[in-house]
């Protein structure tokens, strides 16, 4: 995990995208996988998610939501099936998710195209 300066930020306004392996919120910074994982054991948590979202700033994990979808932790679990169901969400969602913000914005430049 990098935290990347606003100083490099500045130079790409919302235009830095992060995947983090949690909901809007939850578990930030590195290890929220194994960390909700540990929870889900203490039966603190029943379920954890996928994030994308912006990164405007030095904050952590903290940006404005793109999408998020929930990943349940089931009782018979063990790290390494939560793991591989949370990296097999991740990679559906950020390409489902930079898929969209591509037409969103392709739309977007060829409306300001035509005007």
């Amino acid at each position: 995990m990098r935290i990347l300066s606003n100083v490099f930020l500045h130079h790409f306004p919302s235009q830095v995208v992060n995947l983090h392996p949690a909901l809007p919120g939850e578990l930030p910074g590195t290890h929220a996988i194994e960390r909700a994982f540990a929870e889900s054991r203490d039966k603190w948590r029943t379920h954890s998610g996928v994030t994308v979202h912006y990164v405007p700033d030095e904050g952590v994990d903290t940006g404005p939501v793109l999408a998020s979808e929930v990943v349940p932790i089931y009782e018979d679990d063990s790290l390494e099936l939560f793991t591989e169901r949370m990296h097999v969400r991740e990679h559906v969602l950020l390409v489902q998710t930079l898929s969209d913000l591509c037409q969103k914005l392709s739309c977007t430049q060829e409306s300001e195209v035509v005007l």
